[in-house]
C-alpha cells in the first residue's frame, strides 16, 4: 500500500511536470511557477511542512514525494508575459 500511494503520487506529479514543462517551451505567453502544498494537519510531517507554499527553487527542487506516503502535491502559478 505505502509503494502504490508513493508511486501514484510520483507519477501524477511527473505529468503534470511534463505538461507544465512543454506549455513553457512552446512560449504561449504563459509561464508556470511549481508552489509546494501540503494538507497543514498534524500529520504533516518535518520534511515537508516548511516547504508549503514555497515556489519550486525556494527551499526544495525535487517534485513530491518527498518521502514515503507523502500527501502533498504541486499547485501551478500561472502568469501571463505581457
Amino acid at each position: 500500500e505505502s509503494v502504490a500511494i508513493t508511486e501514484i503520487t510520483r507519477a501524477s506529479a511527473k505529468g503534470e511536470e511534463s505538461f507544465i514543462r512543454q506549455v513553457n517551451a512552446e512560449n504561449v505567453g504563459l509561464t508556470a511557477t511549481a508552489v509546494w502544498q501540503t494538507n497543514r494537519d498534524d500529520r504533516v510531517c518535518p520534511i515537508c511542512a516548511p516547504r508549503n507554499g514555497k515556489k519550486q527553487g525556494d527551499g526544495w527542487e525535487e517534485l513530491p514525494p518527498a518521502h514515503t506516503r507523502c500527501r502533498c502535491w504541486i499547485n501551478y502559478r500561472i502568469k501571463r508575459n505581457d
